[in-house]
């Protein structure tokens, strides 16, 4: 399967741009989930020349066409040509998130059977029964250096990467929803040491009734029972609490921005309360147990004769600063992971994009391919379309490129300089990106050197190019490179096409600012043609409000033509550093529970301590302690199990924020 172009939907409400993916026959019967409606491509119509067909989307069939029951058998138009709906794919189908979309067949055409030089096709396969991953791919790997031994100017690696389905649609979030369960586990742990360090002082309290009941005739695997059951009732009160919780949160984190894989699919059902239920009781038992023996486990004759007071030694417990220590350990490697991420965020948000992204508006535009059917005609559809958006009033200035920074990454391909063939290791991973005259200027982009595209790079002039400041640097050093000739990757059998550079501009993180600002290569719109292109539009006024006035002039121009993936570059930018700043507020947010829980617990076991010790201080008062040396003596104690607990938690971070070098930036 591969993605292309989005493709412009008419014929059913206003014309609009559908995601477009072209899937094998064979595809089908590899990831195959039963359709709602008809049958998936066959093989007769995955093959050049074949019939158009169409598999539509689950969402496209709700949100547009209305559930219609007769879809399978009706024509759709898309870029003006009329497909046949064969089928209607699942809505749980697994490897995009719901959206409006639409498969067409693959259909490779047999000339191309031996192209290696188009690395654009994701293959998926299904392992025979008891055949490992690894074998598969070592098999696989055979005719991959194969290949790569043929055809050496394709570009073939000699190695290929097989991965599960399920690690390639987790991808990058798995770090994420590891790093959060592991967070919500710090916290789930500190939770239940400080419950079951109350519990310890709870029991201690009870001593005397403990005893009574004993003496009485209870045996101790009562007591032991009814200090369990009362550790339960706390554990499921908590957890039916936590549930409740749990819903709303829930409801919180599918609506917002954050891309975590599935996340839309994420509902507190039957698993889940059940998973729920399991915790709290396994916690309650686990955590309630310690307690529950020791409490039952009592001299009762020097119990009854004390009162079923705590003696002096009982007091100091080990375990209940062992747990104390506990919490402020884990509540360490929380707060750390916290500030390191918050810190992280602080510089990724003074990190400047490489242009000015205030009051600055993004639309692509597709032109139906039916209707602009040559490269000479789209570029006039593009301009007439930019000259009626450039009379709004309020436009300050509008340019457009094939894909907008922060909105997708250009076309991956290696930029040579001249003189180098294919196989130059000089050459240079860089992506192509076209723009217009009123680009660079409408995104604020400084010209380092040379000068912009002009109206005269026209189609049938000399190819010129315009260079980042990285890819000059990669490609040229210090030496000035206008003048120079550059080309990008080309086919195994093509001429290279060079282009005379004659601009440098700055450098743009056009893939978030998180990531270091690619080299990139331009070319006028004029000389490298797409049916797809980005306007970007400045304003003089708030720019969103110049929205409706931008639509009803490009349906102006063509009333097939419609506006799609529209949002302000502030907004788009937010929305590469909404993983981070959920991460952060969320760790933050759990640190700091952790911290007010942590606190709880050493307040409870101090002031349990200075209880349990009011008549030894008496005591000592009565001696000449003063109340200076009484408080130093209690402090001491909390303090003792702070630096302990904080040191060893230091030293745990260290180990564990080594987890989140891929969710920090800059630290």
């Amino acid at each position: 399967t591969t993605g292309q172009s989005p493709v412009t939907l008419t014929g059913v409400g206003d014309p609009t741009p559908i995601r477009t993916y072209r899937a094998s026959a064979d595809y089908w019967k590899v990831m195959y989930i039963p359709p709602v409606r008809g049958r998936y491509f066959t093989d007769a119509e995955d093959r050049e020349g074949g019939p158009p067909v169409v598999v539509l989307s689950y969402a496209l069939w709700k949100n547009r066409l209305v559930f219609d029951p007769g879809i399978v058998g009706r024509s759709l138009t898309l870029n003006g040509q009329e497909y046949a709906v064969v089928c209607v794919a699942s809505p749980d189908y697994i490897l995009s998130p719901p959206a409006e979309q639409v498969w067409l067949p693959l259909a490779i055409p047999v000339s191309r059977n031996d192209d290696h030089s188009d690395h654009e096709i994701r293959v998926y396969g299904l392992l025979r029964a008891g055949v490992p991953l690894t074998q598969a791919a070592r098999e696989i790997g055979e005719f991959q250096r194969g290949i790569a031994a043929q055809d050496k100017a394709a570009w073939v690696s000699a190695t290929i990467r097989v991965q599960p389905v399920a690690d390639s649609i987790v991808g990058d979030g798995r770090t994420l929803i590891l790093t959060l369960l592991g967070a919500v586990a710090l916290v789930l742990l500190i939770v239940c040491a400080n419950v079951a360090n109350l519990l310890i002082a709870r029991s201690a309290v009870r001593r005397g009734e403990i005893a009574i009941r004993a003496a009485l005739g209870a045996a101790r695997a009562r007591i032991v029972a009814q200090l369990l059951v009362e550790s339960l009732l706390l554990g499921m009160a908590g957890g039916a609490l936590g549930v409740g919780v749990a819903t709303a949160g829930v409801r919180f984190l599918v609506s917002s921005p954050v891309s975590v894989p599935r996340l839309q699919d994420v509902t507190v059902n039957g698993p889940v309360l059940g998973f729920a239920f399991a915790l709290s009781f396994g916690c309650s038992l686990v955590f309630g147990l310690l307690p529950a023996l020791r409490a039952a486990k009592l001299d009762l004759q020097q119990t009854l004769r004390d009162g079923g007071r705590e003696s002096a030694g009982a007091v100091r417990e080990r375990s209940r600063a062992v747990l104390v220590i506990g919490e402020l350990c884990l509540t360490q490697v929380l707060l750390i992971a916290a500030g390191l991420l918050i810190r992280s965020a602080m510089l990724l948000a003074s990190v400047s994009p490489g242009f000015a992204t205030s009051n600055l508006l993004v639309a692509n535009v597709l032109l139906p391919g039916a209707r602009y059917t040559t490269p000479a005609l789209r570029e006039a559809g593009f301009q007439r379309i930019e000259d009626a958006i450039a009379a709004i009033p309020g436009v300050e200035s509008v340019g457009r490129t094939m894909i907008a920074p922060i909105h997708g990454g250009g076309w991956d391909c290696n930029a040579f300089r001249e003189g180098a063939d294919k196989n130059d290791p000089s050459a240079v991973d860089a992506k192509v990106r076209t723009a217009d005259p009123n680009f660079f200027t409408t995104m604020h982009t400084p010209l380092l050197r040379g000068r912009m595209f002009t109206s005269a790079d026209l189609a049938d002039g000399p190819p010129v190019a315009i260079v980042s400041q990285a890819l000059a640097r990669r490609l040229f050093g210090s030496a000035n490179p206008i003048g120079r000739r550059v080309a990008n990757c080309i086919g195994s059998n093509a001429t290279p096409a060079w282009h005379e550079i004659v601009g440098v501009t700055g450098d743009m993180h056009a893939d978030g600012l998180a990531i270091d600002a690619p080299p990139e290569l331009y070319y006028p719109t004029t000389q490298f043609v797409n049916q797809t292109n980005s306007f970007v539009v400045r304003g003089n006024v708030p720019v969103t409000t110049l929205l409706p006035s931008i639509r009803r002039a490009v349906a102006g121009i063509d009333p097939l033509v419609a506006l799609s993936a529209v949002s302000t570059m502030d907004d788009a930018i937010g929305r590469t550093l909404a993983v981070p700043r959920f991460t952060m507020w969320l760790l933050t947010l759990l640190g700091a529970t952790g911290l007010i829980l942590a606190l709880v617990g050493v307040y409870g076991v101090i002031a349990y301590v200075v209880t349990q010790r009011t008549r030894e201080i008496g005591i000592r008062m009565a001696l000449g302690a003063d109340s200076g040396g009484i408080q130093w003596m209690l402090v001491r104690q909390g303090l003792i199990l702070g630096i302990i607990g904080t040191a060893i938690g230091t030293a745990a971070s260290l180990a564990a924020t080594r987890y989140l070098g891929n969710l920090m930036f800059g630290v």
